[in-house]
């Protein structure tokens, strides 16, 4: 009787210790097949399975994929939702470039024109991103802030001189 026992709580201890382990394999699985659901033009059954892996482990490839669906579906819900998740992760990971690009984009898109330019230049001097600059030159410009798109277009040409959204929105200035 008491072998039985201690086999069970050897079993139990063995499935405690593989949990964190499961959820990493579950919430990758889950982004596969969120993938799958994408490609087949199921945006909605793409978007659960990016947030219930989100759930799981709160890795930076669901809030990329999730902010990637939200911009493709232009729905202003989608966007605050995916805000709020890019917000999140983003207090955990504050120096993550490519989703404080995401953010940007998100925000941006969801008429948060100040925090879109903020994220874009944060995530420009992080990453050295000239891309970021690039946008964050073109927000300034499509404000009529001339000398603060100058700005960003030059900082995106001294990271990658030659840049060409740089250059385009240096000549659409003049």
């Amino acid at each position: 009787m008491m072998r039985s026992g201690r086999r069970v709580a050897v079993a139990v201890l063995g499935v405690l210790l593989a949990l964190p382990f499961l959820r990493v394999e579950l919430a990758t699985a889950l982004v596969m097949r969120g993938d799958q659901q994408w490609e087949r033009g199921n945006l909605g059954g793409a978007m659960t399975s990016y947030l219930r892996s989100w759930s799981l482990d709160g890795s930076a490839l669901d809030v990329d994929r999730l902010a990637i669906m939200a911009l493709a579906q232009r729905r202003q819900r989608a966007l605050s939702a995916v805000l709020a998740l890019e917000d999140a992760y983003l207090a955990r990971h504050p120096g993550d470039a490519h989703i404080l690009l995401d953010r940007a984009r998100c925000r941006r898109r969801a008429g948060r024109l100040l925090g879109a330019e903020r994220d874009f230049v944060r995530a420009g001097r992080i990453g050295h991103d000239p891309r970021a600059f690039a946008f964050a030159g073109y927000l300034a410009s499509h404000q009529g802030r001339a000398r603060q798109a100058h700005a960003y277009f030059a900082r995106a040409l001294a990271l990658h001189p030659g840049y060409l959204p740089a250059l385009d929105g240096l000549r659409q200035l003049r």
